[in-house]
């Protein structure tokens, strides 16, 4: 989906607030905060990059690769 929203974008073929809405409506959360950048929603966009983060980021994961370059880099 996100393919089709920024081609959208770049070509300008549909309104853009509409396309907003179709994506909201099918939970397309990196096309919604691509959208919303590009119609000056800026707190929106981050809050919704903010969003996919939190959902693909396990905080065990991070911090164990955290600890793991920490090692890493105490030995150099």
């Amino acid at each position: 989906m996100i393919k089709i929203v920024s081609k959208t974008i770049k070509d300008n073929f549909y309104p853009l607030e509409d396309c907003l809405k179709v994506c909201v409506e099918y939970k397309q959360l990196e096309a919604c905060a691509l959208l919303h950048k590009k119609i000056g929603a800026y707190k929106e966009s981050i809050l919704m990059y903010l969003s996919i983060l939190d959902k693909e980021l396990v905080m065990k994961d991070f911090r164990k690769e955290l600890f793991i370059y920490d090692k890493r880099e105490q030995k150099k």
